[in-house]
């Protein structure tokens, strides 16, 4: 278990709430922000002692799935953040297995001229159709690394290019990043990747705000090589068994729909 980095992110989600939400009534002296440990054990129903000890990571403060849940319900986690804290505390069973790929090349193919395209669990790309390929230009020879959706985005100017709404697109990808690494923090793949990308302006300032987020639906402007702008819808499905993950973008208008066809 990631005991520091746990406390940590209890600690922020606790500043971040307001008392006046809990029946809590403060006064103009109070210097605390959010609700105190105190608070917020006494919400929890856990002794103070032991909810201080898990925020300062201090060894063998791992809580119990009651505990967490508990804590969860009080400092308001989104399901994101359910599944983010889950993961600090318990090593995901995905990271010790080694499934084939899913889904397959035809069904990948029978999408056009919708963009679909597979990764892994770490958000590697494994397979793309045709379109994908042209609009993102995803190229199979690449290292792991470079096939990653989270360095792609920052370390690749021209994809960078492709999104009006960068800082929105980056900030996303910044608190999924988060939520991933937390379910192998110990990965290769995933340190050389946040080293690479650590020192990005951007970047740095999504992650100091320690944002969680998995993969809801999203409505994308996402420009080609012509500069032509392509409005879509991007749906995200992860496979039960293998955790890889397909990614749908669909046209949401007709002018799109046309300039698909076309690439």
């Amino acid at each position: 278990m990631n005991e520091k980095v746990l406390g940590h992110f209890l600690s922020y989600k606790r500043a971040t709430l307001d008392p006046a939400d809990y029946g809590i009534t403060v006064s103009a002296h109070r210097r605390v922000a959010g609700l105190t440990r105190e608070e917020v054990a006494e919400l929890a129903h856990v002794s103070t002692d032991w909810y201080t000890r898990i925020e300062q990571g201090r060894n063998g403060s791992t809580p119990s799935p009651e505990v967490l849940a508990s804590l969860a319900k009080v400092l308001h986690l989104t399901p994101s953040e359910q599944e983010y804290v889950a993961h600090l505390v318990a090593k995901n069973d995905l990271q010790t297995t080694t499934p084939e790929n899913t889904i397959s090349q035809t069904f990948l193919d029978s999408q056009m001229p919708t963009p679909a395209f597979e990764t892994d669990h770490f958000l590697t790309v494994q397979k793309f159709n045709h379109n994908a390929q042209k609009l993102y230009q995803f190229e199979p020879e690449t290292s792991a690394k470079e096939r990653n959706l989270f360095w792609r985005a920052f370390k690749i100017p021209a994809f960078r290019q492709q999104f009006p709404d960068w800082d929105d697109f980056a900030y996303l990808r910044t608190a999924q990043f988060r939520n991933v690494y937390s379910t192998d923090p110990d990965s290769e793949l995933l340190f050389a990747i946040f080293t690479d990308i650590k020192d990005d302006p951007v970047f740095k300032k999504a992650w100091n705000q320690l944002k969680v987020a998995g993969f809801p639906a999203q409505k994308w402007l996402v420009k080609t090589a012509a500069n032509q702008e392509l409005y879509l819808g991007e749906t995200t499905w992860q496979a039960p068994d293998s955790g890889h993950y397909l990614f749908l973008q669909t046209p949401l208008d007709n002018a799109t729909r046309q300039q698909l066809k076309r690439l």
